[in-house]
């Protein structure tokens, strides 16, 4: 027994009961380091609301705020850092039992730290889980969506927005994004397309890919010996040369930069509401077209890189779709999409125009 408090087999139990809960709360795998730098900043900002580092006023620090979302997105990093903090102490408690030049006293206050970690991280969780996924928040705010932002642009508003970046560097991009509904992380990585008289092939590697998530890569084809859409006629035009064969192409474009131009040229559309038009109205847009289109559902979701069927609920509404909706020949992508959720309604559904 030390001035500790704690006896040795005590830590030992304490060390039991952490290993135990962590192997209910384990941490994911698949958390991207991105995502975790986040959920860690996310985590110090509600650990500064929370002057005694209690429960209590982490939870209040959590339901601090008037969005949905933001709710969410802290419960996520909660849950994150408080598995992380206890793994990092496990192991580090382990390391102080080889290390014959750490004194047991050390130890030992190590161990109570890390019980006291755990009796938040537990109450945590209780108080997160007795709401069984439901956001406490009161009187959330509207949820602002890019989707909702279509309603308010007139129906040639992509094609307006790609004259006016017709002359700028940005124009390619532009419409690499409106065809395909690439993200932006996707087309700074760089998009290859093979082009040829006949067809525009489109290979965008995924991401947002995850051991059970995303699509690694996917392909858009679009035939261009037919009539064409007037977005898919301008990238063309851009890039086929009239050599024979196959042309290959790789585009980037930094998003920071895109994402300025695009929010630029869209505020030249006379709206009285509506928010900033960004590279995700694109990806709405596009969404949209297919939903309006196509009559295959996981078709929509491999065009949007997803391999989950639930996701492609977030993206774009069958009743937004363009008069001259954009609609690809052919869709690939790596995986199969699971189902996650029922099939869209069929007052949506209509014919397939893309080979499954």
């Amino acid at each position: 027994m030390t001035n500790s408090l704690i006896s040795k087999n005590e830590a030992f139990d304490i060390v039991r009961q952490a290993r135990e809960w962590l192997k209910r709360n384990s941490v994911s795998a698949d958390t991207s380091g991105p995502t975790t730098k986040f959920y860690a900043a996310e985590m110090t900002r509600l650990i500064s609301k929370s002057p005694d580092k209690n429960a209590e006023q982490l939870w209040a620090a959590i339901c601090d705020t008037t969005k949905k979302n933001t709710f969410y997105l802290r419960v996520a990093a909660v849950k994150w850092a408080t598995s992380a903090l206890i793994e990092r102490m496990l192991s580090a408690q382990d390391q102080y039992q080889r290390d014959s030049t750490v004194g047991q006293e050390t130890w030992l206050t190590k161990v109570m730290e890390m019980k006291s970690i755990l009796a938040t991280a537990t109450q945590l969780r209780a108080t997160i889980s007795s709401y069984n996924g439901q956001c406490p928040i009161k009187s959330p705010a509207p949820r602002s969506s890019k989707r909702r932002e279509l309603s308010s642009l007139p129906d040639s508003w992509r094609e307006d927005m790609a004259e006016r970046l017709a002359r700028t560097p940005h124009h390619m991009g532009f419409l690499i994004m409106a065809i395909t509904g690439c993200r932006p992380k996707e087309l700074e990585a760089g998009i290859k397309l093979s082009v040829s008289e006949h067809s525009i092939r489109i290979y965008i590697e995924g991401a947002k890919v995850k051991r059970l998530q995303g699509q690694p890569w996917r392909e858009l084809e679009y035939r261009t010996d037919r009539e064409m859409h007037p977005l898919v006629s301008s990238l063309h035009k851009a890039l086929w040369t009239g050599q024979a064969g196959e042309r290959e192409v790789e585009i980037q474009c930094r998003r920071a930069a895109l994402t300025s131009a695009i929010r630029r040229a869209g505020k030249k559309f006379d709206r009285k509401n509506g928010g900033d038009i960004t590279p995700y109205c694109l990806r709405h847009q596009f969404a949209s077209d297919l939903k309006g289109q196509l009559g295959d559902d996981d078709l929509i979701s491999i065009a949007l890189g997803q391999s989950a069927s639930m996701t492609r609920k977030f993206y774009g509404r069958a009743r937004s779709s363009s008069r001259t909706p954009l609609s690809p020949t052919n869709i690939h992508a790596a995986r199969p999409v699971r189902a996650t959720r029922p099939a869209l309604p069929q007052i949506h559904q209509r014919r397939s125009i893309a080979p499954n």
